[in-house]
């Protein structure tokens, strides 16, 4: 069943995603300044929906925006998260489905960040649940 918990986790990863696309764009130059306006428009309608959600939940607002400073920390435990599901993502097209969920659940082991572990165990227990395993 839906809940804020869960939409707000996984607008979060979609937010890292297409963070990451965007940057992938504009490293291989394809049609940078188009794509990349479009990828930062629908980022800004997620910030959007996370922000009524915060107003909803105060608990789920991020440490970062009550406290400025942790804002690089949270920023690199985004790349680490975007890094890990590339890399399950990839798995998962070539049909390693064990292979996919042993790198989540040693991204998981590994992350420092409460948040970005919480959300990529939110994408295994998705992924798990899909397959019936």
């Amino acid at each position: 069943m839906a809940n804020l918990d869960a939409i707000h986790d996984q607008l979060a990863v979609a937010s890292s995603l297409l963070d990451a696309v965007a940057n992938d764009i504009r490293d291989l130059g394809f049609t940078p300044d188009e794509h990349i306006r479009r990828i930062g428009h629908a980022l800004g309608l997620i910030s959007e929906i996370q922000h009524a959600i915060y107003r909803t939940r105060p608990d789920l607002t991020p440490a970062f925006l009550r406290d400025p400073e942790g804002v690089s920390a949270h920023a690199e435990a985004n790349g680490r998260l975007t890094q890990a599901l590339a890399k399950v993502y990839r798995f998962g097209e070539a049909g390693q489905g064990a292979e996919a969920e042993r790198e989540l659940r040693a991204y998981i082991a590994r992350e420092s960040s409460a948040l970005h572990r919480r959300l990529a165990e939110h994408v295994l227990q998705r992924s798990v649940g899909a397959d019936g395993t």
